[in-house]
């Protein structure tokens, strides 16, 4: 009686949130993996938001089509995740943008990702390769080897980098010829799977880098970022700076790929966020003055980001200042509400109470004119400044 009480619920709750388009679970994420494991099925988790644009567009103009809601209704559990209520769920997915596709399994393993839009054509196409996973790993459990075969079996296995797949990948690679590395569908695959410079594969790609520059272009710097991303990962966790000096050499040595002047601000920035990340932040502040100036003079983004490590890592004045300096360059750009209430604390930290008062008028003015919605935080900070 209890089982079928559970059945009659959980088909109930599968049921559509629209008239038209893919059914979406109503209930809970555990509630969903339970009923995908009673129908063997993977899971479409549509990570959205419900100020996000291109989610609109998804909702409205790709998953309400006839051919994909069938496919899609027919072959998945199909979850909503709302990133900003379900925070937890996202955060263990990786969810950083949206919206993000996953496809995952009822182990929780993510089997293929996808960020951004996607126009209806291609998202029936990835839906169509998830489908193909569990085939394609029973055949190559059962031993089968043959080229075509492991190109497309890794190709879809590219977002389920599990202890076979990475091995099955080095298994594929050492089948091959040198120069059969230079060729397209291999070059692809390198950029998934190739990322440790010890490797051969990298080995012959780096001592060839202008071929593959002159036949893929940038595409090739995929390579690069791959061997930086492990070493920089190997750089963290052992807060060992010989890695952060293979890196430099790594990048420094990597034209045509990265150009000379490119490849030294990749450096002197990744010298900064190590000591930034070991919390050694007399060094980090002594590199980030000379890479600002150098390099960051027009990037808001960096600018803003640099002063906030600033304002947070000292009680200096000349540091405050240079903290200043760059907040009220990044608004040369354009106001926005969050950098000119950030400019407002930078002050008030500074001793500057008047000018921080002015400031943060300025960013409460703006968070109404704008119909933003929370400005308390500068309300917050006025009046204490109007009390001091």
């Amino acid at each position: 009686m209890k089982k079928r009480f559970l059945f009659v619920f959980f088909a109930c709750a599968y049921s559509q949130i629209w008239a038209e388009g893919i059914q979406f679970f109503k209930g809970t994420w555990k509630e969903a993996l339970a009923f995908a494991q009673k129908e063997k099925k993977v899971i479409f988790v549509d990570a959205y938001a419900v100020w996000c644009g291109p989610c609109k567009f998804m909702e409205k103009k790709v998953f309400s089509q006839k051919e994909v809601a069938d496919y899609y209704n027919k072959n998945f559990v199909c979850y909503k995740l709302d990133v900003d209520v379900e925070t937890a769920l996202a955060q263990r997915f990786g969810v950083e943008a949206m919206p993000t596709l996953l496809f995952v399994d009822t182990q929780e393993n993510i089997l293929r990702k996808k960020v951004g839009m996607t126009e209806a054509e291609e998202f029936l196409q990835l839906g169509r390769e998830v489908c193909q996973i569990p085939a394609m790993q029973a055949r190559y459990e059962k031993g089968e080897r043959g080229k075509a075969f492991m190109m497309e079996y890794l190709k879809i296995m590219q977002e389920n980098k599990t202890e076979q797949v990475l091995k099955a990948a080095k298994e594929y690679f050492a089948t091959l010829q040198d120069e059969e590395l230079l060729e397209k569908e291999n070059f692809e695959l390198m950029t998934i799977y190739t990322h440790e410079v010890e490797s051969r594969e990298f080995r012959y790609f780096y001592s060839h880098k202008s071929a593959f520059y002159e036949k893929y272009g940038e595409n090739s710097q995929a390579i690069i970022i791959n061997a930086y991303q492990t070493l920089y990962k190997k750089a963290i966790e052992n807060q060992e700076i010989d890695y952060v000096k293979q890196i430099s050499s790594l990048v420094n040595n990597a034209f045509p790929i990265i150009d000379k002047a490119k490849a030294e601000s990749i450096v002197q920035r990744t010298y900064m966020d190590f000591y930034k990340q070991i919390k050694q932040y007399g060094k980090y502040m002594e590199l980030a003055r000379s890479y600002v100036e150098k390099y960051a003079q027009f990037d808001e983004e960096t600018l803003v980001g640099v002063a906030y490590d600033f304002y947070t890592m000292s009680d200096k004045k000349e540091d405050l200042e240079l903290a200043e300096k760059w907040t009220r360059r990044a608004l040369q750009a354009g106001d926005s509400y969050e950098v000119l209430h950030f400019l407002a604390e930078i002050l008030a930290k500074a001793g500057k109470k008047a000018e921080a008062i002015k400031e943060c008028k300025k960013a409460i003015s703006y968070a109404k004119a704008n119909q933003i919605e929370d400005y308390s935080k500068s309300e917050v900070l006025l009046k204490q400044l109007e009390q001091r």
